[in-house]
């Protein structure tokens, strides 16, 4: 699976056969947070996850979307203000989820079972 920066779908490759399938994301995805931009990256980066779903790491997006590609469908999880918030991701041992900071002044850790996260530090 793709993440979808700029894109209108979410690309999903299947190595093996080498073909690809796109999936419309939601239309209001495409609307820039920021009314003067024309366009922004909606995510920055994406993990696949234990349970087989793909987790995509907001950016201008104002929340974690977790994605599942064989039924094709997304949930949205959490409120997350301002933009250029995180870089990428990384699972951490302990099945949490870390993003990077980019903007953001802090580390967020995402708890895949409970849905929860919280913010670490102030940089």
């Amino acid at each position: 699976v793709f993440v979808p920066q700029y894109a209108s779908t979410i690309l999903i490759f299947d190595y093996g056969t080498k073909t690809w399938e796109e999936v419309p994301v939601d239309p209001a995805w495409q609307v820039p947070t920021d009314p003067n931009a024309k366009a922004q990256p909606k995510f920055s980066d994406c993990v696949a996850l234990w349970d087989g779903r793909v987790l995509f790491v907001p950016y201008y997006h104002p929340s974690i979307v977790l994605f599942e590609p064989t039924t094709k469908t997304w949930e949205e999880v959490g409120k997350f203000e301002g933009g250029a918030k995180w870089n990428g991701c990384k699972m951490l041992p302990d099945g949490r989820v870390a993003f990077v900071p980019f903007a953001s002044s802090s580390i967020l850790l995402f708890d895949l079972c409970s849905h929860s996260w919280e913010m670490v530090g102030n940089f």
